[in-house]
């Protein structure tokens, strides 16, 4: 995500002028925060894939929909919330 996020505030920026260290221009911060984004990306993809040990387990598919659930009926109840009884 850090990577994708990176490219993407680099591809945005590169309309913009740059300028310099003294006299930023509009396309200056984004650029170089795009820049460091791919750079953490990179450190943490590659300590990811170094680090041995027990995989990811099963993914809780249960609480992801009950979650969803509450999340989509919430807007119907008057009161803002489904009855617990």
């Amino acid at each position: 995500m850090f990577v994708a996020f990176g490219i993407l505030a680099i591809v945005l920026a590169r309309n913009y002028p740059l300028g310099s260290a003294l006299r930023m221009g509009p396309g200056y911060f984004p650029t170089y925060l795009g820049a460091i984004m791919i750079v953490i990306g990179a450190i943490m993809t590659g300590r990811a894939y170094r680090i041995e040990g027990k995989g990811i387990g099963r993914w809780g598919w249960r609480p992801l929909l009950v979650l969803r659930w509450e999340r989509l009926e919430r807007p119907l109840h008057p009161m803002g919330a489904v009855s617990k009884g």
